[in-house]
């Protein structure tokens, strides 16, 4: 069977190397039939022989040994898809055929050397005094190798670290959580013994302490000087213990007892000062350094994104508690339109309206007749197709009184047309409540309901009314008790209607006059119509 050993040098270059002789060398030396430039190959590594079509791998007493599949070896049979570990570079057993295009796509094993399995079974193999390869140089490169390997480690650990707080802020809403694992995990890769996190209130200017790590009088921790700082220049940096007496820091400063300390500003996108991070060595002998001020720089960035967030979030809960507290009044579509209100009023302010009353005539003779159970079930279905209605024609749901519906058209959102919208809705309700909901409830509870509707338009006072704890969105002024008056007066649900309403309707509507009526509270009589249909 032909063989071939297939290997990548420590150029990255895929070499490949027929066997056509039952003896093979492998070596540094330029006399072997395969040469590896590779320290930690011997001069005369090892032999590739074949008897009697066995192909055999023996180890020549090299210094770093060799291994097949893993394992080290002096003498050892080959078999198609072996590894054989010579030094840094690995050599696959093949079969001659074999295609090497999957070995240049995959670029496998290129480099066979493992620095944490090896590195320190070479430094102590290393006999004092020997010449070969100059050993003392040697020793001194793989050393230089050990402590790359450890810095390269301690990155990889730290771009682990920030990976987990990049995450952290994507899917953790507690914001006091989210801001003690920052700080604990800040304290863990910059190996700072001590820490906190301060806030500056937006209105009074105060500096206060979030949240801290090891320090036992936080309050009195606090440095006003390294703050002021920090405001002043918006840039982070570090401070020793030698600065703190040439730099004009305060007592609080000098009583920290630290070796040294790291600040840097939490800034938020218009880039002003919000707060900051504290993180201190206490009297070690090593200083910060530049990296690490760099991964402050970091940390920073993830706390001032996390507050930007925190409080984007607290401001969507507010805003969703409102627009939930509005839909008791309003249909969604209204809702939504005055979420996207800017200058939206929440206070009392004139408007010019139309109020629409809804009762049902003598419920409280009608309710005796019934359980408590069935007095809820009318109420509902009553409420439950008036309010479809008043939604279709963007009114207002004020507040459901007794058996009555009171209604706004033209607030909170202005509407040109709220005269017509308030008698279109007047109508379907009428209609509906004449064909379809008095025979049902005949049906259901043997009984026979009226109800009236009264509409007037005029200035009024709308807005959250109330107290602190207790607030309304209403309506408040004459028209408001015109409107309850005229529909006092309505029966077998005519849509009666003021002078004033009508005179604000733009559409076309059969309107009859019922004469001059004495309204409650009224000194002289008011005309009153009726509107029979559009």
């Amino acid at each position: 069977m032909e063989m071939k050993l297939v290997y990548y040098d420590l150029n990255s270059e895929l070499q490949e190397f027929h066997i056509e002789k039952n003896y093979i060398t492998v070596g540094r030396k330029e006399d072997n039939d395969i040469v590896l430039k590779d320290i930690f190959v011997s001069r005369y590594h090892c032999n590739l022989i074949e008897d009697q079509d066995t192909f055999y791998i023996l180890d020549k007493g090299s210094k770093y040994g060799t291994l097949l599949n893993g394992e080290q070896i002096e003498k050892a049979p080959l078999k198609p898809g072996d590894q054989i570990k010579i030094g840094n570079i690995i050599v696959h057993f093949l079969e001659a055929e074999e295609s090497l295009k999957k070995w240049a796509e995959s670029g496998n094993d290129r480099l066979g050397f493992n620095l944490d399995d090896d590195l320190e079974f070479i430094l102590s193999s290393l006999s004092e005094g020997e010449d070969d390869l100059n050993s003392e140089m040697l020793k001194e490169l793989l050393n230089k190798i050990k402590v790359k390997q450890i810095e390269y480690g301690k990155k990889l650990r730290n771009y682990q670290i920030m990976y987990r707080v990049g995450t952290m802020i994507n899917s953790i809403f507690d914001f006091d959580i989210l801001i003690k694992m920052i700080l604990d995990l800040a304290l863990e890769v910059t190996e700072g013994d001590r820490g906190y996190i301060i806030i500056r209130d937006t209105e009074t200017k105060e500096d206060k302490i979030l949240f801290h790590k090891n320090i036992d009088n936080p309050s009195a921790f606090l440095s006003k000087t390294m703050i002021g700082k920090l405001v002043k220049d918006k840039i982070p940096f570090i401070v020793n213990e030698s600065d703190l007496t040439s730099s004009g820091y305060g007592e609080s400063a000098r009583a920290s007892n630290i070796s040294s300390a790291m600040l840097s500003p939490l800034l938020n996108k218009n880039m002003d000062f919000v707060g900051a991070i504290y993180i201190d060595r206490n009297k070690r002998f090593t200083s910060f350094t530049d990296s690490d001020l760099d991964l402050m720089k970091i940390f920073s960035s993830y706390v001032s994104i996390s507050i930007e967030n925190s409080q984007l979030f607290a401001k969507v809960r507010k805003e969703e508690h409102i627009k939930n507290n509005l839909k008791r009044y309003l249909s969604s579509s209204i809702v939504d339109t005055v979420s996207l209100e800017a200058d939206l009023k929440l206070g009392g302010h004139e408007e010019d309206i139309s109020i629409m009353f809804i009762d049902i005539r003598n419920f409280t003779p009608l309710s005796e007749k019934l359980s408590p159970d069935e007095v809820v079930s009318l109420l509902n279905g009553f409420f439950n197709f008036t309010a479809k209605y008043i939604f279709k024609y963007k009114g207002t749901l004020d507040k459901f009184i007794g058996d009555c519906v009171m209604t706004i058209y033209g607030a909170p959102i202005k509407d040109d047309d709220h005269a017509d919208n308030a008698v279109k809705t007047a109508l379907e309700i009428r209609d509906y409540f004449l064909k379809d909901f008095r025979k049902q409830i005949k049906k259901d509870f043997k009984l026979d309901i009226d109800i009236g509707i009264g509409i007037n338009s005029g200035p009024a006072i709308v807005g959250n009314i109330g107290t602190d704890d207790r607030m309304d969105y209403t309506a408040i002024s004459d028209t408001v008790n015109t409107a309850e008056r005229i529909e006092s007066k309505s029966r077998d649900g005519a849509v009666y209607i003021s002078r004033a309403t009508r005179s604000r309707l733009k559409g076309k509507y059969k309107i009859i006059s019922k004469g001059e009526m004495t309204l409650k509270g009224k000194a002289a009589p008011q005309e009153v119509f009726e509107v029979i249909k559009k």
